[in-house]
């Protein structure tokens, strides 16, 4: 998403649009992956966030992020997680709690 801006935007609003993309989509796929499990959701994306935050070690090992940064990245992480699993909830709650059996 950012990079389609790439050169036209300048440095505060790539950092807000990046922002904004992190939050929508990180929080999407959390809760989607909370959606589609069908028993023990918490300590599900409790697994995933911590994949994903080990994963974002190539930052580090790439030299796009420091250590510090990948470190504190967890909260963010948390953040997200928990927004999605909110939202999957909130779905399964809607829909009367039929999720699809994993």
């Amino acid at each position: 998403m950012v990079g389609l801006y790439h050169g036209v935007m300048n440095k505060e609003l790539d950092l807000a649009v990046l922002s904004i993309a992190n939050l929508l989509f990180a929080t999407a796929g959390f809760a989607i992956s909370g959606y589609r499990r069908a028993g023990g959701m918490w300590m599900h994306l409790v697994a995933v966030a911590l994949g994903v935050w080990i994963a974002g070690l190539i930052n580090v090992v790439t030299n796009i992020a420091t250590i510090n940064q990948w470190l504190t990245s967890i909260i963010a992480i948390v953040v997200f997680a928990a927004l999605g699993g909110g939202i999957a909830l909130a779905i399964k709650k809607f829909r009367g709690s039929r999720t699809p059996q994993v």
